[in-house]
């Protein structure tokens, strides 16, 4: 995926340079683009807990996506690791060539956030072949994951994002570069226009919603293939020494079973828009095909 994936356009391609100071810069050797590894941060930050030396939380303001202007932002971006890093900038340009579609805004439990809290350096979601986590300024916190083989045709990126001042409500993102099953219209809904991304969709809801177990190691050697197109590569690295302070246990059983479900909206025109409706207390079958699309024209750059 990385190989196929780092061309730039504008921005040329991801590299690494050393800087006159030992550190390092990425994209392009100018100042601006400075990445800074491990760097001090509050004993209680969510990353602090699962850092790994081998794969250490990176610092940074380049901003590479494909509309901004000058691609460096105001205030730093915390990743939750170096892997993390290259993996969110290759998606975020995927994002910004392919566009998008989008819950609408949802509430969930602090027990579901908590389950989103966990390491990158383990599995996160059955068959994830990369995990990004990362912090914008303001505390806004977002996490990724790559439910395609890095070496698919096409790649599916989910995620869920918080929204700033409101540390519960969030909306799903999902990224595909799956190549459309007919004519686009904005009336289609996911399952027909991306049916094997669709096909994805319900192990990335689980998770959110507390149906699917996040310890699954099926993405790791000797794991299950992921749906839509086996293999079972990862960048989890299963060898290095992760000061994870994480159990196999799910501690937080009990808030995710009063999670309740992201259930259908219907009656949604103009681009599909619909998604997580909260009923508090209940499990029913996941059934958000109704999205709105949000193509890349209409994205700006996150800050």
């Amino acid at each position: 995926m990385v190989g196929r994936r780092v061309d730039f356009g504008e921005l040329g391609r991801f590299e690494l340079f050393d800087d006159a100071s030992c550190g390092l810069r990425a994209i392009k050797d100018e100042e601006a683009f400075q990445i800074r590894l491990a760097p001090p941060l509050p004993a209680d930050h969510r990353f602090q807990q699962h850092t790994d030396p081998h794969n250490p939380i990176v610092a940074h303001r380049i901003n590479v996506f494909l509309q901004a202007q000058d691609h460096v932002l105001d205030e730093d971006v915390i990743e939750a690791s170096f892997s993390s890093y290259l993996m969110h900038t290759i998606t975020t340009r995927i994002k910004g060539a392919s566009g998008s579609r989008e819950s609408e805004p949802d509430m969930i439990d602090a027990g579901v956030m908590a389950r989103l809290d966990r390491s990158v350096h383990r599995p996160f979601v059955r068959g994830a072949s990369a995990v990004m986590a990362l912090e914008y300024p303001a505390n806004v916190y977002h996490r990724y994951a790559v439910l395609t083989p890095l070496d698919h045709p096409f790649a599916a990126v989910f995620g869920v994002r918080e929204r700033p001042l409101d540390d519960q409500e969030v909306e799903v993102v999902f990224v595909t570069t799956e190549p459309p099953a007919c004519v686009a219209d904005d009336e289609l809904l996911l399952a027909q226009t991306q049916p094997q991304s669709y096909a994805l969709l319900s192990r990335w809801l689980g998770l959110i919603i507390g149906l699917d177990d996040d310890d699954d190691t099926s993405s790791s050697p000797g794991g299950g293939a992921a749906e839509g197109g086996g293999g079972n590569v990862s960048t989890h690295d299963h060898s290095s020494a992760s000061h994870d302070t994480d159990t196999e246990d799910d501690d937080d059983a009990s808030a995710i079973a009063n999670t309740g479900s992201f259930v259908r909206e219907r009656g949604c025109g103009n681009g599909g828009s619909g998604g997580g409706r909260r009923r508090e207390g209940q499990h029913t079958q996941i059934d958000n095909q109704a999205w709105r699309s949000v193509g890349a024209a209409e994205w700006v750059a996150e800050s």
